[in-house]
């Protein structure tokens, strides 16, 4: 949270300024878009969660509480940004 209050020093400086302005304007516009990404996390975890509550641990797939669904519904994403930082090398 200090280094986040950082760019604030950078407002002050020509070059930096605009870029610093950007950094906020963009991020407090995709603030709704996060959370619409969180919340369709969430359900997606719980609904595996509760489907996956009576079947037995199979193909790596591990569903047995809601840490672990969250995990398991997030590990795509983190699929997609390796692949892509390994075709970016």
């Amino acid at each position: 949270m200090i280094y986040f209050k950082l760019f604030f020093y950078g407002m002050g400086f020509e070059g930096t300024g605009p870029m610093v302005q950007m950094v906020f304007t963009i991020g407090w516009a995709i603030k709704g878009w996060a959370v619409l990404l969180f919340l369709v996390m969430v359900s997606f975890a719980s609904s595996l969660m509760v489907l996956y509550q009576y079947t037995p641990y199979a193909l790596n797939e591990n569903y047995t509480n809601f840490g672990y669904s969250l995990l398991m519904v997030g590990a795509p994403f983190r699929y997609v940004s390796s692949c892509i930082d390994d075709h970016s090398t």
